[in-house]
């Protein structure tokens, strides 16, 4: 069988054609997976990043000596945070019992008559501080004189 001059233009236009749509159709799967390799690389960027971080928070929460950094004891912190937020009169500060060998120290802090601006100031200075501390306990309650008014009472630890 013999293909006339038409045909044989009409098959190499078929040819073309399928071999443009099969370049088309490959250089899409190849880019789809160059993106999720870019995405997955990303990831793992973050990841390293993160986990930087974290050791190099970890060591330094491991350097850290018996005594607070800067020498100061958790009370004198406290004290001075509630300074900042100008509530050092109405704070009251009592150490919390601990044995020799505790890997923490504790305050516990009571507050009467706080408006909600500044129990929400006084909990984020702590929660913010440097050196770290951690609220191990909280209760919130209404002041006796007023039903705006609140009594906070916290336990506060600096971990070593």
């Amino acid at each position: 069988m013999r293909l006339s001059d038409r045909e044989k233009v009409l098959l190499l236009v078929l040819a073309l054609v399928l071999a443009g749509a099969g370049l088309y159709l490959g250089g899409k799967v190849v880019w789809r997976y160059e993106e999720q390799l870019a995405a997955e690389a990303d990831r793992l960027e973050r990841a390293a990043r993160q986990a930087a971080a974290l050791e190099a928070e970890l060591t330094r929460l491991q350097g850290r000596p018996e005594a607070q950094a800067g020498g100061q004891p958790l009370i004198s912190t406290l004290e001075r945070l509630a300074g900042q937020v100008a509530l050092k009169e109405r704070v009251q500060l009592t150490a919390l019992p601990g044995g020799a060998q505790r890997a923490f120290e504790g305050v516990e802090v009571r507050a009467n008559d706080l408006n909600l601006d500044e129990l929400v100031q006084f909990i984020h200075a702590i929660e913010n501080a440097e050196p770290r501390l951690v609220v191990d306990a909280m209760e919130i309650t209404p002041a006796f004189r007023s039903k705006t008014l609140l009594r906070l009472q916290l336990r506060v630890l600096a971990l070593y």
